[in-house]
């Protein structure tokens, strides 16, 4: 998760862009936004952040918790991008 969290955070800062809003510059901020704009729990994501920037120690986290909300949102938001993009609005 650790490794993946990066990565993620892009995809979700151009899940915004493809709704039609302008990113925030920091990673956290953007995952704040789309969670904000798709209703999910970012709290995993943000304690992720916190570990990477050495904000947190991880082992105050429960893994399989972490894990299980991790991948909730991700797929929350991977059915909010299909749903989208199979709208015939998205069509051109």
């Amino acid at each position: 998760m650790l490794g993946s969290v990066s990565t993620f955070a892009t995809l979700f800062r151009h899940a915004l862009i493809a709704i039609g809003v302008t990113p925030p510059a920091s990673k956290r901020e953007a995952i704040q936004v789309l969670a904000s704009r798709l209703q999910f729990d970012p709290a995993a994501f943000q304690q992720l952040l916190d570990i990477r920037e050495g904000k947190a120690d991880r082992k105050q986290f429960q893994v399989a918790e972490v894990f299980s909300n991790y991948l909730r949102a991700i797929q929350h938001v991977t059915a909010a991008v299909d749903k989208m993009l199979d709208s015939p609005q998205a069509r051109p």
